[in-house]
């Protein structure tokens, strides 16, 4: 099994487990308890887990739940209150790790809860993060553009720069948390690729057409012009002009700013993508 379909296993076991938590929270089975005198806050009892999970026909038999329970624990998703024991259809106390945040030394589940938190504060406060996007005639349901979500945690984790940013996504993408869906790698790749050029206007302009969208590109070329005198290429992605990003605007938009910058300004400032040029 290749180290991705690993992941997406252990992901979506991560998720069984996410859910049944949320689950059991809700119908005050995990709780705090006591056992020998000693509180154990927010935990459940393994019997009446089992008890739950039969009851809601999630499993057939006492035995497959106790055999999804000790994967679950296996995968440190869940573990027992003092780490001594392993699950058993019996009267003992379990805690899932998100409850006491152990989870924390657990790198993938780390990772997980992390995505989770970013899914939770999109959902709350950033709504317009997420959309339905056609993409060569494919309609792409809930995906986001990598520049959008950039900007997001940005506005609202004033802790984090732009590059601790790209780096963290670029980590949930390389572990199969994050699906590219259209963009995001694209994004993901210009930020880190980008070269910023000066541009100044003869008596015709720049020297340069675009065309296309989201992003536009740079289609022809003034073979003496001040756009191939500066080093531009056929083929390069346009990612900003003069400071302010046009990576989801279309060739028109584009071209409106870059005019509005031939009239009154003495130079342009565009940055455009070092590869994954178009062809």
């Amino acid at each position: 099994m290749g180290r991705n379909n690993q992941l997406a296993t252990t992901y979506d076991l991560f998720i069984i487990g996410e859910q049944l938590r949320c689950q059991m929270a809700s119908v005050g089975l995990i709780k705090d308890n006591r056992h020998h005198l000693r509180k154990h806050r927010q935990c459940f009892v393994a019997k009446d887990a089992i008890d739950w999970i039969l009851k809601m026909h999630h499993v057939d038999s006492r035995s497959e739940a106790v055999e999804a329970m000790t994967i679950l624990q296996e995968f440190n998703v869940i573990h027992h209150v003092t780490d001594d024991q392993e699950f058993k259809d019996k009267n003992l106390l379990f805690r899932f790790t998100k409850d006491d945040e152990t989870y924390k030394t657990d790198r993938e589940l780390q990772t997980f809860y992390r995505a989770l938190d970013i899914y939770d504060k999109i959902k709350q406060k950033g709504r317009d993060v997420l959309r339905d996007v056609y993409f060569k005639g494919n309609l792409h349901s809930n995906v986001f553009y990598g520049e959008d979500l950039v900007d997001f945690l940005l506005e609202w984790e004033d802790t984090l720069d732009r590059d601790d940013v790209v780096e963290e996504l670029q980590d949930l993408l390389d572990r199969n948390v994050i699906k590219q869906s259209s963009k995001i790698q694209d994004y993901l790749s210009h930020t880190q690729n980008i070269r910023i050029y000066q541009l100044y206007s003869d008596k015709v302009g720049f020297g340069m057409t675009i065309r296309g969208y989201s992003p536009c590109y740079i289609h022809h070329l003034e073979p003496l012009g001040p756009a191939a005198k500066a080093g531009l290429k056929v083929g390069q992605a346009v990612i900003s002009v003069n400071g302010q990003s046009v990576y989801k605007m279309d060739h028109k938009r584009v071209g409106l700013m870059i005019a509005q910058s031939d009239n009154g300004r003495t130079s342009l400032h565009i940055g455009v993508s070092l590869h994954n040029r178009r062809n």
